[in-house]
């Protein structure tokens, strides 16, 4: 968590379970209200379907698990700009 204290923006690459790990306590804090920097996803092949997927189970489920609104403010891309 140190790591991220003093960040001003996540950028998350295409990754293995650690990658995940780490996106979920950096995004678990900003469902918090414990940080408003963006977070990004690079590499829209591979991230689209997993964000499709968590937005139709924690977002739009019987349950509603995270705001949609947390979904929503991540920006995937794989332009560098």
């Amino acid at each position: 968590l140190m790591l991220y204290e003093n960040s001003l923006a996540l950028v998350c690459f295409p990754g293995g379970f650690g990658t995940v790990d780490e996106l979920f306590e950096v995004w678990a804090r900003r469902a918090a209200d414990l940080h408003r920097d963006p977070i990004i996803f690079v590499g829209e092949a591979f991230w689209t379907p997993i964000l499709s997927a968590l937005r139709s189970v924690l977002a739009d489920g019987k349950r509603q698990l995270v705001p949609r609104a947390v979904l929503d403010e991540v920006i995937v891309s794989d332009d560098p700009e």
